[in-house]
């Protein structure tokens, strides 16, 4: 059995969560590979990411020149913020182990396992990009009584919050972090604030 464990990538920049997915080479090779794959995407979809399903291709290289059951497991996008946010959250050992028990479809046992819990500073964390939408996050943040940052300047997100909410329009080069965990924006600042009004 051969199993090959990617990262996706679809767009020079994308603001959103496009999900994970599986390839084999074929449904008709006289593989079961495609069992093995519908099991490790339910599994990761399961997490919380959006399930793109088992995907064919007789081109992939790694598929093409494998002579055993084989699949490519592509986690998720590393463009997709909240993607990222997700696998930030969750940690390469929970999506290994619940990668691991759809190939050897058993559970296995986290007695062995030292994870230890996150601790975060604070619950809630509010940012933004863009003065015109400073207004709305500062609401937002008065209403969960939590700061309110401006996202474009250097901080340090590592387990500062367990949800880290931007508000508005992102900024390039440097904007919201990959910690982000929920977006809340409209098309502009009068629709986003709406959305704030309708979180809260």
């Amino acid at each position: 059995m051969f199993i090959s464990i990617h990262f996706n990538k679809a767009y020079n920049s994308y603001n959103g969560a496009i999900g994970t997915e599986t390839w084999v080479y074929s449904e008709s090779d006289n593989y079961n590979d495609e069992e093995y794959a519908k099991r490790i995407v339910d599994s990761i979809g399961a997490l919380g990411f959006k399930n793109r399903g088992v995907k064919t291709s007789i081109d992939l290289y790694e598929l093409k020149h494998t002579t055993m059951p084989s699949v490519i497991v592509e986690v998720c996008f590393v463009e997709a913020t909240e993607d990222v946010a997700l696998y930030k959250r969750l940690g390469p050992d929970v999506i290994g182990k619940v990668i691991a028990e759809a190939i050897s479809n058993r559970k296995i046992s986290n007695s062995n396992n030292n994870i230890e819990k996150v601790e975060y500073d604070m619950k809630n964390l509010v940012c933004y990009c863009n003065q015109v939408d400073k207004r709305a996050a500062e609401y937002l943040a008065d209403y969960l009584q939590c700061p309110c940052i401006d996202a474009t300047l250097p901080f340090n997100y590592v387990n500062v919050a367990e949800n880290i909410i931007a508000v508005g329009g992102n900024a390039t080069p440097i904007g919201f972090s990959g910690y982000t965990t929920k977006y809340i924006a409209g098309k502009d600042r009068y629709e986003t604030l709406k959305e704030v009004l309708k979180f809260i």
